[in-house]
C-alpha cells in the first residue's frame, strides 16, 4: 500500500511545474515576443523606406523626361529689337526657364513652356506651365503640371558662349542672348535629408537657329546677329 502511494506521489510531482519554471518560461516567451515585434517593425520601416525611395525615383525620372522634352525641342525664335540687334526667345534663370517649342497638335504654332520652383507648403515644387505663344493664359488654353514635389532646392545653370568670342562656361542666367545655351544643368535636392542623393541632370538643346536664319561664314552666326 505504501509503495503504491509513493509511486502515485512521484508521478504527480513529475507532471507539474514549479513557480520558478513558470516564471522562466514566461520571461523567455516575453523576450521572444519583443524580438519578434522589433523585427517586424524594422522590416516595416525598411519596406516603407524602399517604397518611398522607389516613388521618388519614379517622380524624378518623370520630371527629367519632361525637362528633357522641353529643352531638346526648344525653338530659337529670334526677336529683332533693332536693325542690328536682337535676341532669342529664351529666358534662363537660376530658379527656372521659359522656352518656346513647336506645338505637335497645331503645325506651325509654338508653345511657351515655363518651368520654375514654387512654394508648396513647407517645401518647394517644380511646376511646368504650358500655353500657346501670345495666347491668353486661361484654363482652356494653358496647362499647369507639378513635375516634382517635396524638394528642398532646385538650381538651373546654362553652358555656352556669352558672345561669339567668349569662352564657353556655366552661367546662372541666360537672357537676351543671340542663341540658345548649348547645355542646361539641373540640380535638385529633396527636402527629406534621408532621401537618396540624385546626380545632376544635364540636357542639350538641338536646334541651333530658326527658319529666318541666313548663315554668315565670317561670324559663324546668322546674318545681322552677334
Amino acid at each position: 500500500m505504501r509503495a503504491a502511494q509513493s509511486e502515485f506521489a512521484r508521478r504527480s510531482d513529475d507532471q507539474g511545474f514549479t513557480l520558478i519554471e513558470l516564471l522562466v518560461a514566461m520571461t523567455l516567451l516575453a523576450m521572444l515576443s519583443v524580438g519578434l515585434v522589433a523585427g517586424i517593425r524594422y522590416g516595416t520601416r525598411i519596406w516603407q523606406a524602399s517604397a518611398f525611395a522607389a516613388a521618388q525615383d519614379r517622380q524624378m525620372l518623370a520630371a527629367q523626361t519632361a525637362l528633357k522634352e522641353s529643352l531638346e525641342r526648344a525653338y530659337p525664335a529670334f526677336i529683332s529689337t533693332t536693325a542690328t540687334d536682337g535676341h532669342v526667345e529664351f529666358d534662363g534663370r537660376i530658379d527656372g526657364f521659359s522656352v518656346l517649342s513647336p506645338d505637335s497638335q497645331s503645325p506651325g504654332a509654338l508653345l511657351q513652356t515655363t518651368v520654375e520652383t514654387q512654394k508648396d507648403g513647407d517645401t518647394l515644387a517644380l511646376v511646368s506651365v504650358t500655353q500657346p505663344e501670345l495666347g491668353f493664359a486661361t484654363s482652356a488654353t494653358s496647362r499647369r503640371e507639378i513635375l516634382l514635389r517635396r524638394i528642398g532646392s532646385c538650381e538651373f545653370s546654362y553652358y555656352g558662349r556669352a558672345s561669339p568670342s567668349a569662352t564657353p562656361m556655366w552661367q546662372t542666367q541666360w537672357q537676351r542672348r543671340s542663341r540658345l545655351p548649348d547645355l542646361v544643368r539641373v540640380r535638385i535636392a529633396f527636402a527629406d535629408r534621408t532621401a537618396h542623393t540624385r546626380p545632376e541632370f544635364i540636357v542639350g538643346t538641338r536646334v541651333g537657329a530658326d527658319v529666318s536664319c541666313a548663315f554668315d561664314v565670317l561670324t559663324k552666326n546668322c546674318l545681322g546677329r552677334r
